[in-house]
């Protein structure tokens, strides 16, 4: 479990860091003389919800192993608390994203993203109901695919901060 925690521990210090570093990439827009939209605060609302969910969700474990619960309840339990916030996360986000952005139909980016917060929801169903006994590798799958996500989502939208309307 040891490994489990320390992986989980700087994943959540580079979710924090990368959310920060997102977040002076943005205002750095209004520094070249571009002015932030409704999209572009979307955006960047997005990357601070996710850099935050991945900070949670990457603590979440830690947290629960001080109030001693055995390590298979606690990869389980953990489990719940992390997919409900996911699934939560997952269903908000085309609904905010179509309001912010006001597209016809959903762009592939959302349709990836989509996929993306199922792969991490599935992750963590495997520890919920698994037979044997629940993984800390499956649970740390879930916070690591949303970081990649966050990552991703930073690369596809850095055009978008940087150029000139």
């Amino acid at each position: 479990m040891e490994a489990a925690l320390t992986y989980l521990y700087t994943l959540a210090s580079l979710a924090v860091t990368f959310g920060s570093f997102a977040v002076i990439a943005v205002a750095l827009r209004q520094e070249i003389g571009g002015s932030l939209g409704k999209t572009h605060l979307f955006i960047t609302r997005v990357f601070i919800e996710l850099a935050i969910l991945v900070a949670v969700l990457s603590i979440l474990p830690g947290f629960l192993a001080l109030i001693k619960l055995q390590e298979e309840h606690l990869w389980r339990f953990a489990s719940v608390i992390a997919a409900f916030l996911i699934l939560i996360w997952s269903i908000s986000y085309p609904i905010r994203r179509h309001k912010a952005v006001r597209a016809g139909r959903f762009a592939l980016v959302v349709w990836v993203n989509s996929g993306l917060n199922a792969t991490a929801f599935c992750s963590l169903a495997v520890n919920i109901v698994s037979i044997s006994d629940a993984s800390g590798a499956f649970y740390a799958a879930a916070p690591t695919i949303m970081m990649l996500r966050l990552w991703g989502n930073f690369l596809h939208n850095l055009d978008t901060f940087v150029r000139r309307k």
